[in-house]
């Protein structure tokens, strides 16, 4: 039996909630078979219109373009719920950004890098495998890591599914991200007074 506990997020994970879009619900089960075959956790596969209540950690598993991410992004940054996002469309799978709400970039703040640094790798550009033989051990390779601490999803990587960190686009933190930034719901001026 493996126990995974991680100084990095503050304690042992005992449930993980994979949220995931229809098409990619058999390879979420595939992960969440996986996870259980550690003997680590409690995982399940739910909707993403789902809550995340009673976990101690997330992993999405859904299109680039899928709205209904965006939806869940908003619900696990009110829980504070740490999220794996991992980009599932054709085939191709990336994963990343590792959303620590308030520490790293979330699923907005990655959207907001891919629009105003056109630059950045898309899924299609280079795009992971999707292949469950390929998918699943790579994904819980990089999720132990993580709760090491030793990943680089920690500082804001994307990485194609099976690829390195050489072929890892970045995911940057928007500091007026109206979805994890304290900032946004902030005064955006502020106003200093003298005294004699």
């Amino acid at each position: 039996m493996v126990t995974l506990s991680s100084d990095y997020l503050g304690g042992t994970i005992t449930r993980i909630r994979l949220f995931a879009s229809a098409p990619n619900t058999a390879l979420a089960q595939a992960l969440c078979d996986h996870l259980q075959q550690l003997g680590a956790t409690r995982s399940s596969v739910v909707a993403l219109d789902a809550d995340g209540d009673g976990a101690d950690l997330a992993i999405c598993i859904a299109g680039e373009a899928d709205d209904a991410v965006a939806a869940l992004n908003r619900r696990l940054s009110r829980q504070a719920l740490p999220c794996l996002f991992v980009h599932v469309d054709g085939g191709r799978a990336q994963l990343g950004p590792w959303t620590y709400y308030g520490h790293t970039p979330c699923w907005a703040c990655y959207r907001t890098t891919l629009r105003f640094f056109r630059g950045q790798p898309q899924l299609a550009d280079h795009g992971g495998s999707a292949d469950p033989a390929v998918f699943v051990p790579f994904v819980t390779a990089q999720l132990l890591a993580l709760l090491r601490g030793e990943s680089a999803l920690i500082g804001g990587a994307v990485l194609a599914v099976g690829g390195g960190e050489a072929d890892a686009a970045r995911a940057l933190k928007d500091p007026l991200c109206e979805v994890c930034s304290i900032w946004s719901r902030q005064p955006t001026e502020a106003f200093y007074v003298q005294q004699d």
